[in-house]
């Protein structure tokens, strides 16, 4: 015979043979159990969980401009801008969010040190605005790419890179 869940709830027992009550005493016992691990109450399940913290530093970006630029004007008009003419480019600094951005006169811009892809995101936009606003007219914001993250791994558990190596040759190239 089967009981209702409100009757279990309510610790109510009909008439029934002891077989049956020994049962329902189980079901109620570990219905207490996984009521107690769903609403977190065990403070032993968070211990026994081991925790990974990961942390992002840096995300490096590329976009193009689909237009030439003239290096020489984005040094004299931009503002934190410093020009390079060994290497043929001009690296501008953003306040906020805090990156630098290296444009090349090919219309190619990479942009380092944002701490996350949102932000990596609203800095190259920014840096194409600035460039239409210093008289860069034909300026489009396309061919936007994440290359690189750089990120910081703490595991709760040690790693033997010697033993990695020789157990996985393959992946250790």
């Amino acid at each position: 015979m089967f009981m209702s869940e409100a009757m279990i709830n309510n610790n109510q027992k009909p008439n029934q043979p002891q077989s049956d009550l020994k049962l329902i005493q189980e079901e109620e016992a570990t219905d207490v159990v996984v009521d107690e691990d769903a609403n977190g109450g065990g403070e032993d399940a968070d211990d026994d969980t081991p925790e990974i913290d990961i942390n992002i530093h840096n995300v490096v970006c590329n976009f193009a401009t689909r237009c030439h630029l003239n290096l020489r004007h984005i040094a004299n008009t931009g503002a934190n801008v410093i020009y390079k003419r060994e290497q043929a480019m001009v690296s501008l600094k953003l306040r906020n969010p805090k990156s630098t951005a290296s444009i090349w006169s090919s219309g190619k811009i990479t942009i380092t040190g944002a701490g996350s892809e949102p932000e990596s995101k609203r800095a190259a936009r920014r840096i194409a605005r600035m460039l239409q606003k210093m008289g860069f007219t034909r300026v489009k914001f396309t061919g936007f790419r994440i290359v690189n993250v750089l990120g910081i791994v703490n595991l709760p558990f040690g790693i033997k890179i010697d033993q990695f190596t020789q157990e996985y040759p393959r992946l250790c190239r």
